[in-house]
């Protein structure tokens, strides 16, 4: 629990209770655990490969279905797996492209006896090339916005209604790109930015600025009235030693990570993962970078406090 605390002293309104809706859920037997959806296009951005990793309980036949919004069947293909992990490796011609502008959604069917999942899924493709953020191989400016979780009247629960509404509102005055500062946002935010399109920085929940007072109240009277900048370039290389440069803390950290990732990866909305904001620079931001790019090589990571830009990459 006091990991917790000390990694979580977000700049956000504080206030108690449980937010977000709190589910438990009971599975048959043989399920489905978990799975992984990527689009990958080819050289000219025209056809792509549908690739679907599968996560199941126990070996069963696993049946998937490619709906196109007008729900005609695009691809179909059934597997019997003899593992309790099944792949899907499916060549689709030309799709429509994904993007905040052309925010086309697919239905995808994954099937087993007796349960079925239906998660919506875009077509698109992000890249970094000569300095340029690139989605299907056309250029992208983000006009964005950092965007807190708040209600004037219900504080940190926000009624779907008035969500929609927001982005709704941001669409109309031409912001594209919402970052998610500073925390994973309400699951539901990430099918309505799939379903009107909008560019999102997904940031995991991750903040513990507050060790830097430690240091500026130990610094010699006459740094004291430095300006801010100058007082940071003493302190923040000295303040990660407390969590983020911290060996006893690489699990916290990359579980913040691990839970950021496997919650959104499937949506065709995140376009980037951000490792946190405001807790300095050290060896455990690398291993949470380490971490991401070994499950999903297809999306860019940034890190608000990665001044040298140690851990930033592109797609491979």
């Amino acid at each position: 629990m006091m990991q917790l605390a000390y990694s979580v002293s977000q700049d956000q309104w504080w206030l108690s209770g449980i937010f977000r809706d709190v589910n438990l859920l009971a599975f048959p037997r043989v399920h489905i655990q978990d799975f992984q959806i990527q689009t990958l296009l080819d050289d000219k951005y025209q056809n792509a490969i549908l690739s679907v990793e599968v996560e199941l309980s126990h070996a069963t036949q696993v049946s998937l279905h490619l709906l196109d919004a007008a729900h005609n069947t695009i691809v179909k293909q059934s597997k019997l797996a003899d593992e309790y992990q099944i792949n899907f490796t499916l060549p689709i011609e030309n799709p429509h492209k994904w993007t905040a502008e052309t925010p086309y959604l697919y239905d995808l069917v994954l099937s087993i006896e007796g349960c079925s999942i239906a998660p919506r899924i875009g077509f698109r493709q992000l890249e970094l090339k000569d300095g340029l953020f690139l989605v299907n191989g056309k250029r992208v400016v983000f006009r964005g916005v950092n965007r807190h979780e708040h209600h004037p009247l219900s504080g940190r629960a926000v009624p779907l209604e008035f969500l929609k509404q927001d982005l709704i509102l941001m669409k109309s005055h031409n912001i594209n790109a919402i970052r998610t500062s500073h925390q994973p946002n309400d699951p539901r935010l990430y099918d309505l930015a799939d379903e009107l399109g909008l560019w999102i920085i997904d940031e995991a929940d991750l903040e513990c600025h507050g060790f830097a007072t430690i240091d500026e109240a130990a610094l010699p009277s006459e740094q004291r009235s430095l300006s801010f900048e100058e007082k940071k370039s003493l302190i923040y290389g000295k303040a990660a030693r407390w969590t983020s440069d911290n060996f006893a803390w690489e699990e916290a950290y990359v579980d913040r990570a691990m839970q950021l990732v496997m919650r959104d990866k499937n949506h065709a909305s995140v376009i980037m993962w951000s490792l946190g904001n405001e807790a300095f620079y050290g060896r455990n931001f690398q291993i949470m970078y380490d971490w991401i790019k070994s499950y999903d090589h297809t999306r860019l990571v940034h890190y608000e406090g990665d001044t040298h830009a140690q851990t930033v990459s592109y797609p491979r």
